[in-house]
């Protein structure tokens, strides 16, 4: 019966030892980076730029301007690398002897100042460049400020009665 009772109880220790010890676990693994991004968007609401009459005779019609657009980019690039905004006219065109030019106002170091940058039809013009990795944020004033300004080109081409709708595409892209 000793013997029983000592086998027992040596079976009993042995089992509870064996369930202390045992452990178990398990892993997960994940890639993990950042991708080349490059998001892009307008706020703002296009205004009305029509040529007004000059104050004194003789001079030019004066230049108009609107500044309610503001472009909204994310942008992660890889190391030393920038990305560039271009605007263009791709539908519409601009009434004969004008000209439409764009200053851009980057917020803090999310790109370089570009002033006074005609912008045609067709043709791709930077507006903004040398943006690294930023992001501009999304409220309404926040990003790059376009100031666009159509002013008189050559007055003696310019018909009264011309107008047109002009829609600017925005590209963002690779410096």
């Amino acid at each position: 019966m000793r013997k029983l009772l000592l086998a027992s109880l040596m079976v009993a220790v042995l089992a509870f030892g064996v369930a202390a010890v045992t452990t178990d676990d398990a892993t997960s693994v994940f890639n993990v980076g950042n991708n080349e991004i490059a998001v892009l968007d307008v706020s703002g609401t296009a205004g009305n730029l029509l040529l007004v009459e000059p104050a004194t005779g003789g001079d030019a019609p004066a230049a108009v301007s609107d500044d309610t657009t503001y472009l909204q980019y994310t942008v992660v690039v890889i190391s030393a690398a920038t990305k560039k905004i271009t605007a263009q006219i791709t539908t519409g065109s601009l009434p004969t002897g004008t000209l439409l030019k764009a200053t851009t106002a980057p917020a803090g170091s999310q790109g370089t100042l570009q002033e006074n940058i005609s912008v045609t039809t067709g043709d791709a013009a930077e507006v903004l460049t040398a943006i690294s990795s930023c992001a501009t944020g999304v409220d309404g004033t926040d990003g790059a400020k376009v100031t666009w300004t159509l002013s008189a080109n050559t007055v003696a081409e310019m018909v009264s009665t011309e107008a047109a709708s002009i829609t600017i595409t925005y590209i963002l892209t690779d410096s």
